[in-house]
């Protein structure tokens, strides 16, 4: 099982996370696949291993074969996220399976742009360059795809900032012809989907591609639709204990419980209609029959017996109308059951799906099965600036010190600087002595407090360009720390990084011989 003490961001350049073990992980498939077979539990009345062989079947062509499953955002992501479908593509060649990467089309990006870093007078700026506009609560699959000139943008801009050198030796020319084909691809998805499909196809890596909008649902929706109130709890109970397991004090983390309004029941599920922006779906019965509600907004209803026919989940679509799409938690509570014999997570979404493991204990009264992380940093060839905080941190006390000290920092010497230095020396006598004498006379200390002061001042005026280059330094180097900060990030887009990067990249992670089983 993972170690999730061991979850943590690689932080050096092309280092990798690979958790458990490559070594470990085929035996932690078989172990799955074993475990998921002999399922006593059933959902929505089938057997749970009789619907999985379904699901696999529809998505994969194959039962019988391992299917190790990822999957994320159709964002324009790191090489952290994409190091996932690396491993995923080697564990499946080497068990003699498929690797499925499952295209979360139905979560909402935070920003339709990327960022880009760019150099101008040796300093360094990162840029958000636009590929669609921002819709607040949109799905990707609501994203129209980009028209040619539109994807041309795009590509001109990112050369710009990158420089023409470091564009033709990055991924992106490989990607191009996804990203400005507007002809061949639907939408959005299917573009940034064909885009990183090129560099797999570059590398030999072969994942079956499966968009949550098209394969999500069937008898698992009905199911949870169906046993609302027992599915909630179920919910809400696998959050409190994970939340008192790492020490989480509120109801509102990792991800809030849900709510229950009067007879509604929240249910932990997207619904959205045409160019509308997702809502979160409650549910309410009264006797045999459900009624439906976008939040506030009514959806409509159904019987359970609708819903328990073999056609329920087209009876659903023509009643009610609306997209079903499942939140986070319920999305790979469907995929760990009913598709993969290993899902592999990125280190978020591993620490989070704990919530899930509790779920199916508690929901389907099955142990769990094992799942996998893997992560990777990878940072752009960017120049860097040899400071540090530390630097930054001597620079600012400096700043301040020289109004106190400026006998460190005055480099001139001139003939009456021993005098200044000495009524110095002398002024911070009297202070001192006043302070253990005659404490309580305030304005002979206050004079005493004056007469440093002065001292400084007339000790700066020998040299009085030393605060400002003082202060010039400290700027310099928090602009090279901004600089650093910037060239440092790993959460570029991976098309961004030269095409020989990505190729160490491969070679840090497990090859397929990696993950072969050995004869004892």
């Amino acid at each position: 099982m993972l170690k999730f003490q061991a979850l943590s961001t690689p932080s050096g350049d092309g280092e990798t996370l690979v958790e458990p073990t490559a070594q470990k992980l085929p035996g932690l498939t078989e172990a799955n696949r074993r475990l998921l077979a002999d399922a006593e539990a059933t959902i929505h009345g089938r057997p749970i291993s009789e619907l999985r062989a379904a699901t696999r079947s529809t998505l994969v062509g194959a039962t019988d074969v391992p299917i190790i499953v990822t999957g994320h955002q159709p964002e324009f992501y790191h090489a952290g996220v994409w190091a996932k479908n690396v491993v995923a593509a080697r564990l499946a060649q080497a068990l003699g399976g498929r690797a499925l990467n499952l295209v979360v089309d139905n979560d909402a990006p935070k920003k339709t742009s990327l960022a880009v870093p760019h150099e101008r007078d040796g300093v360094l700026t990162s840029q958000e360059k636009a590929f669609a506009e921002y819709r607040v609560g949109w799905a990707f699959e609501q994203f129209e795809a980009m028209s040619r000139p539109d994807g041309r943008r795009l590509l001109d801009e990112i050369r710009a900032a990158l420089g023409d050198q470091a564009y033709e030796h990055s991924a992106l020319p490989l990607m191009a012809q996804a990203l400005t084909n507007q002809e061949q691809a639907g939408d959005y998805v299917d573009q940034i989907t064909a885009a990183r499909k090129a560099v797999e196809a570059h590398f030999g890596l072969d994942l079956v591609e499966r968009r949550v909008s098209q394969c999500w649902g069937g008898e698992f929706l009905l199911d949870v639709l169906a046993n609302a109130d027992r599915f909630a709890a179920c919910y809400n109970d696998a959050l409190t204990d994970y939340r008192k397991a790492v020490g989480i004090a509120g109801r509102n983390r990792p991800i809030p419980d849900l709510i229950r309004d009067g007879d509604r029941i929240e249910l932990p599920v997207w619904v959205y209609r045409h160019a509308k922006p997702r809502r979160r779906l409650f549910v309410e019965r009264s006797g045999d029959k459900l009624t439906f509600h976008a939040e506030a907004t009514p959806m409509g209803a159904l019987g359970l017996d609708d819903l328990r026919q073999p056609d329920g989940m087209a009876r659903l679509r023509a009643v009610i109308g609306w997209r079903f799409r499942p939140r986070a938690l319920t999305l790979t509570t469907w995929a760990r059951l009913l598709l993969a014999d290993l899902f592999i997570h990125g280190i978020g979404g591993a620490k989070y799906d704990r919530i899930t493991d509790r779920l199916i204990e508690l929901y389907y009264g099955l142990q769990p099965p094992a799942m996998a992380c893997v992560s990777a940093t990878v940072r752009m060839p960017l120049e860097r600036f040899p400071v540090d905080r530390s630097d930054q941190v001597r620079a600012r006390r400096k700043c301040r010190d020289v109004r106190y000290n400026p006998q460190r920092y005055v480099s001139v010497i001139t003939a009456d600087m021993s005098g200044r230095l000495q009524a110095r020396v002398d002024a911070i006598a009297e202070s001192e002595r006043l302070k253990r004498q005659d404490r309580l006379n305030r304005n002979a200390r206050r004079d005493a407090w004056l007469a440093v002061r002065k001292a400084n001042a007339d000790l700066l005026l020998v040299d009085p360009t030393v605060p400002d280059r003082l202060e010039a330094e400290a700027d310099r180097i928090e602009r090279q720390l901004a600089h650093n900060n910037v060239a440092d990030s790993r959460e570029y887009f991976f098309g961004m990084l030269p095409m020989d990067k990505l190729a160490r990249l491969l070679d840090a992670l497990p090859s397929a011989d990696d993950f072969r089983l050995k004869p004892r």
